[in-house]
């Protein structure tokens, strides 16, 4: 049998920078190993809300690499753990890749990530390489004393990669890594910010991701485990293990959904999606289904309680120009309930023109975007709260 497949964990609670970080990988993945042919690599993404927004995001210029998509939920959870080990045992067992990178949802609890993995009908397939954490640096004291899950994610793994480093001043990046190495004093510490080398902050390369040196892709010298070519366009049943039938796969699924071990939904967090259309001044009309959005109170009232929310402060400039933001858009940001800790999306300016859509607490920016779209979406606009 070929040597299972390699699986690479990012792990981060909202906005803390995962997909940025997925995507350097990405473009940075070795080219070849050293056997004939490109390294297969494979990417699984999941999202808490039932839209992908990130999906379409990595597959801009990289429609060579399979990815699979599970919204509406964590993978590790009750909510979505059945599609995710469904979708390894099928889609991504039968296109081999040699390297999958799963980005987990920001309200992912991987406490029995390892258990999942080593259990009989996964193990001889996949290989758990490393788990990272991508640390939000300018909003670590505010997520970890408020989300219980910030810490789990912190100490389930065996990288932590502080993100947007370049927010905080040598003395304050020195006391979080303190604080870090103090919460996980086995954890590899790296800083950065967008993945990139600035002042003060890392590259972050391969060569991290592996547990040691010796470990490392072919830039030194290690291969990375490479399945066998399947014949005539047919799977190489001698290497892969038999897939159990559709009836012993939902008993193993329930089985593994109901072991009281198990980690369980973020109870703290709900998502809303709001589709609507533009009209031609590019002001927003009616959401569907619910009606008309007129305020972050409207979308949110079924689902919160108490008075109407504060402001949201914006520190992000809109657009100027010929292509603005719809109005009704702008006024819906501005009156997002307070407790709001991430929005993404796709929407049209008045011009026309797609602008995506990010924000994490009471920041966003809104920048123009020429990808790919979330299956469905058409002329209409989706945001995901």
């Amino acid at each position: 049998m070929s040597a299972p497949c390699s699986v690479f964990l990012l792990t981060g609670f909202l906005g803390s920078g995962k997909t940025t970080v997925l995507r350097h990988l990405l473009e940075t993945l070795p080219g070849e190993t050293e056997r004939e042919g490109p390294l297969r690599c494979g990417v699984l993404v999941n999202e808490f809300g039932k839209v992908s927004i990130d999906g379409p995001l990595l597959r801009k210029g990289r429609a060579q690499v399979p990815l699979w998509e599970i919204n509406r939920g964590s993978i590790f959870c009750y909510c979505a753990k059945g599609d995710f080990l469904r979708t390894l045992l099928t889609d991504v067992r039968h296109s081999a890749p040699t390297l999958l990178l799963v980005e987990a949802s920001g309200v992912a609890d991987p406490t029995d990530l390892e258990r999942d993995f080593a259990r009989p009908i996964l193990s001889p397939l996949y290989r758990l390489v490393r788990n990272i954490c991508v640390v939000d640096a300018s909003r670590f004291d505010e997520t970890l004393e408020l989300f219980p899950l910030v810490g789990k994610q912190i100490l389930a793994a065996q990288l932590l990669l502080v993100n947007k480093c370049d927010l905080l001043s040598p003395n304050e990046r020195e006391r979080l890594g303190q604080r870090l190495r103090k919460l996980n004093p086995a954890a590899a510490l790296r800083f950065t910010s967008f993945a990139a080398a600035t002042p003060g902050c890392d590259l972050v390369s391969w060569d991290d991701l592996f547990p040691a040196a010796d470990e490392a892709p072919h830039a030194t010298g290690k291969r990375l485990p490479f399945r066998d070519e399947p014949k005539n366009g047919e799977e190489n049943d001698n290497a892969l293990p038999p897939l159990p039938s559709e009836e012993e796969l939902e008993i193993l699924l329930d089985r593994i959904l109901q072991d009281p071990e198990g980690s369980l939904g973020p109870s703290e967090f709900f998502s809303q999606t709001v589709y609507w259309k533009s009209d031609e001044s590019g002001d927003n009309d009616a959401a569907e289904p619910e009606g008309s959005v007129r305020s972050g109170k409207d979308l949110f009232e079924k689902e919160h309680s108490g008075s109407d929310a504060p402001d949201a402060e914006q520190k992000t400039p809109l657009p100027e120009g010929p292509g603005k933001l719809p109005l009704r858009f702008e006024r819906l940001l501005r009156s997002l309930p307070a407790d709001l800790v991430r929005g993404k999306g796709f929407l049209r300016d008045s011009a026309g023109r797609l602008l995506h859509y990010a924000q994490t607490g009471s920041t966003w920016s809104v920048k123009p975007y020429d990808g790919p779209l979330p299956p469905g979406l058409g002329a209409r606009n989706c945001a995901v709260f």
